[in-house]
């Protein structure tokens, strides 16, 4: 039994089963890894009383929707108790990772019952792609905050192994565009690159239309001085290439951009060790 009402994760004055499942720290930065058509309806609904909440959750999303809360809240409630009396403490991205897992485990469950044989052999999982070699790679990305009208540009660097180098994030006051968020991310890689005096870099972005804008001879797009400060800045490699990536395989980038929305605006950088607060998976390596 608890002794004080005050949260053993982050201090807060009450803990709440809203504050444990939804607004404490621990809980927020996994919320944020999720998607926002899953996430804003709870943050939207305002009652206490947790069984009228879940009550409404259930009429206002769909099943798969509903069961993904409830696996998220599930897997939210496990990482606190593990850290409060184990004092073991499980990143938010761990914790995020279980969850698809598990919920990818029940979705395959039930679609191996609807596929021929064969079907489900013949599915490939995405996966990082490595660069030329001599090459660095920098994937990148950028999120919006689902409740502050704030975003964050991210990049993740790795050399042709697979090899962690180097990640940073810049969370921007004001800013909520997507695809201006990824050009930023894009400047971000060649700020990161620089940091890092590196002279070959790979930067990979799951934009389309920042890559094209990049690749035009005439820069006359709604990011023209973006792209232009890029061009600028990449002079100072030896080579400097820029290519588009499925989001399937731009995940790690997806993920860290994601998790900055809730630091502190501004720029964090990460040298030789993760990401404080988020782990950075190694299963993104070709087997």
């Amino acid at each position: 039994m608890a002794t004080t009402p005050v949260c053993q994760v982050c201090n807060a004055a009450e803990d709440t089963w809203r504050h444990a499942l939804l607004e404490c720290n621990m809980s927020a930065s996994v919320w944020a890894l999720r998607e926002d058509d899953v996430v804003l309806p709870l943050i939207g609904e305002a009652t206490n009383d947790p069984r009228l909440w879940l009550f409404s959750m259930s009429t206002s999303l769909t099943q798969s929707q509903f069961i993904e809360v409830l696996v998220t809240m599930w897997a939210i409630w496990w990482a606190r108790r593990k850290l409060i009396h184990e004092g073991e403490q499980q990143s938010p991205l761990s914790t995020h990772l279980f969850i698809s897992r598990y919920l990818s485990e029940l979705q395959g469950l039930k679609n191996t019952q609807a596929e021929k044989p064969g079907e489900l052999a013949s599915r490939v999982e995405a996966r990082w792609i490595p660069p030329l070699g001599g090459f660095s790679k920098l994937n990148v990305d950028g999120a919006v905050a689902k409740t502050q009208k704030r975003g964050a540009a991210a990049c993740v660097c790795r050399d042709e192994e697979g090899r962690f180098l180097g990640a940073s994030a810049t969370v921007y006051d004001g800013i909520t565009g997507p695809e201006v968020l990824e050009a930023l991310a894009c400047s971000e890689a060649v700020a990161l690159a620089e940091d890092m005096d590196l002279s070959k870099i790979s930067v990979a972005v799951d934009c389309l239309n920042v890559i094209q804008e990049l690749t035009r001879s005439e820069h006359k797009g709604q990011h023209c001085m973006i792209v232009k400060e890029i061009l600028v800045r990449k002079t100072i490699f030896s080579q400097a290439m820029f290519s588009h990536e499925r989001r399937e395989a731009n995940r790690e980038a997806h993920c860290l951009a994601k998790f900055a929305t809730s630091l502190e605006v501004g720029r964090h950088v990460w040298f030789s060790t993760l990401p404080s607060g988020v782990c950075i998976p190694v299963n993104i390596l070709p087997e």
